[in-house]
């Protein structure tokens, strides 16, 4: 940052800084020479960390001297700069702070136009660099000699440990740098390669550089076009790799065949804790295949598989799984098309594992069928916690089962059971249970029960009124549908009663209500989402 753009900061009201340090200012460049330490502390006090770090540093060398010992300077270890589109010549300007600066350690730069140019910059700092251990370049258009240059500083950089670089533009080449430089690399633990381009190549190219690094612990390869191909790849190197703990290959177009290859590894990896497969395409072949890996495997504790079409069949499969796997604690199979009959077979693994704690089966076409299974298996259930049946089609009836269920389980008061009512109209009535019953209100405290009101109905307001004063354990409330202020009035007085009940989230979509009549309104809400407001 050159000295006049130094005055120019200083003299913006922005900061507020006293006369006495504008007349400094105004005597031009040579003031900075002359001036006195205390008054360049005192005005030091008035700018911002953002301020000190891009607009003093580096101004001269006197400047340098004083701030090095600027106290609050020495102090400022994080410095997020997301979306300010500094570009390169921002980029150049931190890489000569970074030269110098012993106290930083975290630098968030996403999404700031920075090129390879940029790039170039901040790797010649990164080999002198001794302090940063966190440097997140991701939404930026770093192409392939982008990533030459950061694999070149990562063979001798020996303190970063955190490197985001997803959603820029590295290709297949750039990939075989960066994997180049986890062979010899010894301090990175977390890399995000996640929606750049690298496809089975590079996946190959990453696949033996796993298969030698000691330090990576975290991979996030998601939305990459790897395909079964890369699967393969990635999979074979899990079979060597004892320190990769997280892999996320959501988005990847990864099907049974796939799946398959991952489950192999699975069978013999010990390290791997969590593995990620959303939005792919395994369907019940290879939840069959991941089943019989959770047989043997123990060491995953979370598996995503959700958007993942497995069916009823798939769950089956898992629930097999289930059984005998002691170790997983994490299953997500929200949206995975499983139906009444998969909440079945899961209901019955639930009766024999005693080790899985959160089952999220939200967004899936499990109706009151479905919930009397599961509620059956949560009464004797003694280690799930956490249980997602939002946006599914249970009703009242279903909802009831898990109240019930929950009073007699023994370790309700730790259990936390989501439901949705997707359709609230004019019939929608809700349950009601005795607040005098100390085992109901147990229940009802831990089953939060999200209500959506997407029907359109001639008398919204009476709706949401007699849903509210029924159900006595709701816990978020939306509404869709145009409703204006004097509506708004009228919805506070009978929401006032969610008060009591610990209603934590209000949220009016599509409507013509004024903001401030908003957050006037419900002052006791953890949050109000005001999402497509038409503000008057």
């Amino acid at each position: 940052m050159d000295k006049r753009k130094f005055q120019e900061t200083f003299n913006s009201t922005e900061y507020n800084v006293d006369k006495q340090a504008k007349r400094m200012t105004h005597q031009g460049s040579e003031s900075l020479l002359t001036s006195p330490v205390e008054l360049i502390l005192t005005i030091f006090d008035k700018l911002s960390d953002f301020t000190i770090i891009c607009s003093v540093c580096q101004v001269c060398t006197r400047l340098n001297m004083i701030i090095d010992a600027y106290p609050r300077y020495q102090t400022i270890t994080k410095c997020i700069l997301n979306g300010h589109f500094i570009k390169d010549s921002g980029a150049k300007h931190f890489a000569d702070t970074l030269i110098h600066n012993k106290a930083l350690i975290t630098l968030d730069l996403f999404y700031n136009k920075i090129t390879d140019a940029g790039v170039k910059y901040l790797t010649s700092a990164l080999l002198n660099n001794t302090t940063l251990t966190t440097l997140d370049l991701g939404c930026n258009g770093i192409h392939d000699d982008g990533a030459h240059h950061l694999a070149s500083a990562l063979q001798n950089n020996r303190t970063l440990t955190t490197l985001n670089l997803e959603n820029a533009e590295i290709g297949k080449s750039g990939i075989a740098s960066l994997a180049g430089a986890l062979e010899k690399n010894t301090t990175l633990t977390t890399l995000d390669l996640g929606q750049n381009d690298i496809q089975s190549v590079g996946a190959q190219c990453l696949s033996s550089a796993l298969r030698t690094n000691k330090t990576l612990t975290t991979m996030i390869l998601n939305n990459n076009f790897i395909g079964n191909v890369g699967a393969k790849c990635l999979a074979d190197a899990l079979q060597d790799n004892t320190a990769l703990i997280t892999l996320d290959l959501t988005e990847n177009n990864i099907n049974g065949e796939g799946a398959q290859h991952l489950a192999c590894a699975l069978r013999n990896n010990k390290t791997l804790t969590t593995l990620n497969l959303r939005h792919n395409n395994i369907k019940d072949l290879g939840a069959k295949h991941l089943s019989g890996a959770l047989k043997n495997n123990t060491a995953l504790t979370t598996l995503n598989l959700e958007g993942n079409a497995i069916g009823s069949l798939g769950a089956q499969h898992l629930s097999d799984g289930l059984k005998n796997n002691m170790t997983l604690t994490t299953l997500n199979l929200r949206n995975t098309d499983i139906g009444d009959s998969g909440a079945k077979s899961l209901s019955d693994a639930l009766r024999n594992n005693n080790t899985l704690t959160e089952l999220n089966l939200g967004s899936n076409r499990i109706e009151n069928l479905g919930a009397q299974h599961l509620a059956g298996a949560l009464q004797n259930n003694t280690s799930l916690m956490e249980l997602d049946l939002t946006f599914t089609g249970i009703r009242d009836e279903g909802v009831e089962l898990f109240v019930l269920a929950l009073q007699e389980n023994v370790v309700a008061d730790s259990i936390e059971c989501q439901i949705s009512y997707e359709w609230l109209d004019d019939s929608a009535h809700g349950v009601r249970f005795s607040g005098n019953d100390q085992y109901a209100t147990m229940a009802t405290n831990n089953l939060k029960v999200y209500g959506v009101a997407a029907m359109p109905c001639d008398k919204p307001i009476q709706c949401i009124g007699r849903y509210l004063d029924t159900n006595q354990y709701v816990y978020s409330l939306a509404t869709v549908f145009n409703l204006d202020d004097r509506d708004l009035n009228q919805t506070y007085t009978i929401v006032q009663v969610a008060e009591d009940l610990q209603t934590a989230d209000v949220n009016f979509s599509l409507n013509r209500v004024n903001k401030s009549s908003c957050t006037q309104s419900f002052p006791f809400m953890e949050r109000l989402a005001l999402s497509n407001i038409e503000l008057q």
